[in-house]
């Protein structure tokens, strides 16, 4: 039986009206709206089509917040961060919030959690970022 295209599949599906409307803004919009998100939501929108693959990249914000509930352990967060600022694009950073590990949740090495937090500091004041730290 003859393997049937992909997007024929999806034309099928699609009911009458219900054409990508997010998807027809331009691109500038698109970073704008991620720019609201938590970093690691607008990470994740790389996965809805090709198209958002990399707009995250240069969404003009970076929002590290609420990590005790979205890392288990601060070395999650550590490496997450690491990896966006390595891979983000050098376009402008416009907002940078970061809101570290509560103090309560560091190990004896107190500054484990945080050990980054300097150097993510100077990368958002390298690209003249307003910043709020938590």
């Amino acid at each position: 039986m003859p393997r049937r295209d992909v997007r024929s599949r999806r034309e099928e599906t699609a009911r009458p009206g219900t054409e990508d409307r997010l998807g027809a803004l331009p691109d500038e919009a698109l970073q704008h709206l991620l720019s609201f998100l938590p970093s690691d939501d607008a990470v994740r929108t790389c996965v809805l089509a090709r198209r958002w693959r990399d707009l995250w990249k240069s969404t003009p914000a970076l929002r590290i917040t609420e990590p005790e509930c979205r890392w288990k352990k601060p070395e999650d967060m550590n490496e997450f961060v690491n990896h966006l600022l390595l891979l983000r694009n050098r376009s402008p950073l416009e907002i940078c919030e970061l809101n570290s590990y509560p103090y309560h949740t560091m190990s004896e090495q107190r500054d484990r959690p945080c050990r980054y937090i300097q150097l993510w500091i100077r990368y958002a004041l390298a690209h003249k970022a307003r910043m709020s730290v938590l």
